[in-house]
């Protein structure tokens, strides 16, 4: 199962990316590194930003 996170600006769930993207250049770097993208409000920060989204499957 993958984890979702918590974009902070829109406050849109989706799953979070195995890597992160450079912050210069092109390709993807281990998590921590680098930063996220929102794919819905575009924001972009580091991973540290974006908070866990609550399971509620139970």
């Amino acid at each position: 199962m993958k984890s979702k996170i918590v974009c902070p600006k829109c406050n849109e769930e989706f799953d979070a990316p195995r890597w992160d993207k450079k912050r210069l250049g092109f390709g993807a770097v281990p998590p921590g590194v680098g930063f996220i993208k929102c794919p819905y409000c575009k924001y972009k920060a580091h991973r540290s930003e974006f908070s866990v989204a609550e399971d509620t499957e139970e």
